[in-house]
């Protein structure tokens, strides 16, 4: 964290030198952009802002350091701890594989301007259909033992069933971490028409998804006439401190980090304790997002499953997580009375006339906090605090199911219901005995499934043949080594295929007919003389032969022909069927 303070402070010297510092001021809290650092939660509820963003800057493009790569322009983004339009900078991206990105947008509504985020795809934007239909909140599944500790939880999902017309729930599962590869769970996001789904996919690590720059603050009179070309590249330890606050956002994303860079979280000293516990890690966005504020705001209203207990076994967050996150704005989620579920904000605002078919929350505070306080009663019991030891000895707290009611009874958790689909996990008995993991639904590669051409094993390479065939003009020029090598026998025939193509051979006695037989006309013989034909025809049949032609009245022709069809057939040497002897 010295370091970005370090390169900040260093970057306001020069700007300052330049002139340049009184118009752009980076922001050393973020955003980034939201094509580099993927929110793994759908945003089902959008807030508007008052004031119209400003026409877009122009925006030059940095070098590119990386062929695989492509650029992604910066865009406008509310910035709750300035009060106005931050730019947040270009990246350059390498794509997940087989999806394309889709750029978001602003759009003005009765309640104000929202901003629509943008998101990556498989499926061509013409293709994609809208569901009109909200999502239900998530369920808190009852996950069974991990096979082991390097595997993680990947969150079960709403699936709209068309055929059906509803929402089906899909378990979650267990798989094996992997370097390479970061899981993006399945989510929702709303679009005017309805809400989209988004199907699971693999991403890039952080360190090989190409280069992201931090976002500035341009003074509003600078914005219409501005050049700016990107010059401040955040380091990847940057982008995670900077998303640190949200951390349910990027849920998979800091799992993944927190199972590899396990020495950097300990010397950083921010973790919360329960991320090395087994299981806690499967909560879902909204259980996690309660936990973690509750654990870094003290007098925050604690989860409703954290009794006594429990709280006395969690360790209370450092000076420095309480100070950090202090400056951070609150979600929309999170009210004074606790955090506040998506449907029943929906809802609340629904039954109140506050919201019109679109899940948009205007702008005004008061009008927010009520309908916050609508949703989500005051708690009756007392505030707990985490008040744990700094290293819990023993085994760690099980991730509870239960706990204790508005009234002080233990009462089955809300939104838990039972999943229309059998779970896609083995049973306890058999995670046991697992020893590869059942392989995902959709596994990347370095190349896109869809849109890649079907890759070929490479030739071998074999060693040219020295001969030269005898038509091969003098004038080349050849070493003397390589006239050394050229034999003196004509090589070898060239080897028939295993399949040869079929040939036909015509058979034999269709060689022994003549290649053409001149046609004979037949000749008129008179009535007197058919009587002496037949009788010289006769006796001709029984010698073998026919008449003479001093004897035949037959015209020369014919005696021919005749003679031809019986001559004596050519003996055949059965060892040579393709010649005569």
């Amino acid at each position: 964290m010295g370091k970005e303070k370090i390169s900040f402070l260093t970057l306001m010297v020069l700007l300052g030198i330049s002139g340049f510092a009184k118009d752009v001021e980076p922001c050393e809290k973020g955003p980034v952009h939201e094509a580099y650092m993927v929110k793994e939660n759908g945003e089902v509820i959008l807030q508007a802002v008052q004031h119209a963003p400003p026409f877009l800057i122009e925006e030059k493009v940095p070098p590119q350091s990386d062929e695989e790569t492509r650029w992604i322009p910066g865009y406008w983004d509310w910035s709750e701890l300035k009060k106005d339009f931050v730019w947040v900078s270009g990246t350059w991206r390498r794509s997940p594989p087989g999806h394309e990105w889709i750029p978001g947008k602003w759009q003005q509504y009765r309640e104000g301007w929202v901003r629509l985020r943008g998101f990556w795809t498989a499926v061509p934007i013409e293709e994609i259909e809208l569901i009109e239909e909200p999502p239900p909140d998530q369920i808190d599944e009852r996950i069974p033992s991990a096979p082991s500790s390097h595997y993680f939880w990947i969150p079960g999902y709403w699936h709209h069933a068309v055929n059906q017309n509803k929402y089906i729930w899909y378990s979650g599962r267990w798989e094996r971490f992997s370097q390479e590869w970061i899981f993006v769970p399945a989510h929702h996001i709303w679009r005017p028409g309805g809400y989209l789904f988004i199907p699971s996919y693999w991403d890039w690590p952080l360190d090989q998804r190409g280069i992201a720059y931090a976002c500035v603050y341009i003074h509003p009179s600078r914005r219409d006439r501005m050049t700016y070309l990107p010059n401040i590249v955040l380091e990847s330890l940057s982008i995670i401190e900077m998303c640190y606050p949200f951390y349910p956002c990027y849920l998979c994303f800091y799992h993944h980090h927190w199972h590899f860079h396990h020495d950097f979280w300990v010397h950083w000293d921010v973790a919360p304790p329960w991320w090395g516990w087994e299981g806690w890690w499967c909560y879902t966005w909204f259980d996690q997002f309660w936990l973690f504020w509750w654990w870094c705001h003290p007098g925050f209203p604690n989860p409703f499953w954290i009794d006594d207990i429990l709280a006395g076994q969690i360790s209370p967050p450092s000076s420095f997580v309480i100070n950090f996150m202090k400056k951070m704005p609150a979600p929309l989620i999170v009210s004074s009375n606790g955090i506040v579920s998506s449907d029943k904000l929906l809802e609340i605002g629904e039954k109140n006339d506050f919201i019109e078919k679109k899940p948009i929350i205007p702008f005004d505070r008061n009008e927010i906090k009520n309908l916050q306080e609508d949703a989500l009663k005051k708690p009756l019991l007392p505030i707990l605090y985490p008040k744990g030891p700094k290293v819990l000895s023993g085994r760690w707290p099980t991730k509870p199911h239960f706990g204790p009611g508005e009234e002080g009874l233990i009462t089955p958790p809300r939104r838990v219901v039972t999943p229309q689909l059998p779970s896609a996990l083995p049973s306890d008995s058999s995670v046991k005995k697992l020893k590869q993991p059942r392989k995902p639904i959709v596994r990347p590669t370095p190349y896109p499934q869809s849109n890649r051409e079907r890759v070929y094993p490479l030739p071998e390479v074999r060693p040219q043949s020295t001969f030269h065939s005898q038509s091969q003009p003098k004038d080349v020029y050849h070493h003397p080594s390589v006239q050394s090598k050229i034999p003196q026998t004509a090589p070898l025939t060239r080897k028939p295929s295993a399949f040869p193509s079929p040939r036909y051979q015509m058979p034999q006695q269709h060689l022994l007919q003549p290649e053409y037989q001149r046609s004979v006309t037949p000749q008129v013989i008179p009535k007197y003389q058919q009587r002496s034909q037949e009788f010289l025809q006769d006796q001709s049949m029984n010698r073998g032969q026919l008449p003479t032609m001093e004897h035949s009245p037959l015209p020369r022709a014919q005696q021919n022909l005749g003679n031809y069809m019986n001559r004596p057939s050519p003996q055949i040497n059965p060892g040579r069927s393709s010649q005569y002897p």
